[in-house]
């Protein structure tokens, strides 16, 4: 009895490891049983968030279109203008777009190469703040939108940039760790992570967090 128990432990670790280790990346494809837990971040006065008024650019990139719905809910509630990042190929389906994006991601960690971007943006000296919409794929920044940084970094160089993440179920940390990485210079605030789940009702979730970060647009219901 003991042998087998000790048999049968064995296998449990070894399927929990190996379901720990799957590197597919996650998608954002509007899973509707995606467990929604509660949002994360703290502003350090909450009570009191310093308010920044001024011109507005919603930036964003969308697989599923979950990530475009939540950037238009944004705009109306800043009044901000919307630029959409364009890759210059465009991806596939689901399983291709997996692949792919191993491969970019890949590139990118080994040799700094980035997916190439169609969408240019001259200047960002009109607009006091920039906000970046974007899904989380296999737990890391979506690759176009990586590309988007990278290609446009030095323009971003002292702007207050707040990032919102779509995603299925992960967390957005490592996302957040990519945009320091490619802009250090940015002024990163609180970002936002968006459950897939959460999509159609994320209005009030992105009023609650602009008066968190201190923007206009706060308190919409």
């Amino acid at each position: 009895m003991k042998k087998f128990f000790l048999f049968f432990a064995s296998i449990v670790l070894a399927v929990g490891m190996a379901a720990c280790d799957s590197d597919e990346p996650e998608i954002d494809n509007g899973n509707p049983d995606t467990e929604i837990p509660s949002q994360p971040g703290d502003s350090d006065d909450p009570d009191n968030p310093e308010t920044i008024t001024g011109n507005y650019l919603v930036v964003w990139y969308s697989w599923s279109g979950n990530s475009e719905r939540i950037a238009r809910d944004l705009a109306e509630l800043v009044d901000g203008e919307m630029v959409e990042i364009v890759p210059a190929v465009p991806y596939p389906d689901y399983s291709a777009t997996a692949q792919r994006y191993r491969e970019e991601l890949a590139a990118i960690e080994n040799s700094g190469i980035y997916p190439e971007i169609d969408t240019t943006v001259e200047s960002f000296d009109d607009y006091d703040a920039v906000f970046l919409c974007y899904p989380l794929w296999g737990a890391r920044m979506s690759t176009p939108t990586q590309g988007f940084l990278h290609k446009h970094r030095d323009k971003l160089a002292g702007k207050t940039l707040a990032l919102v993440c779509s995603t299925a179920s992960s967390g957005i940390d490592q996302t957040v760790a990519d945009a320091h990485r490619i802009c250090p210079e940015a002024l990163l605030t609180e970002a936002l992570q968006v459950y897939s789940s959460q999509t159609n009702q994320a209005r009030a979730l992105l009023s609650d967090w602009l008066e968190r970060i201190g923007m206009a647009g706060g308190k919409e219901r």
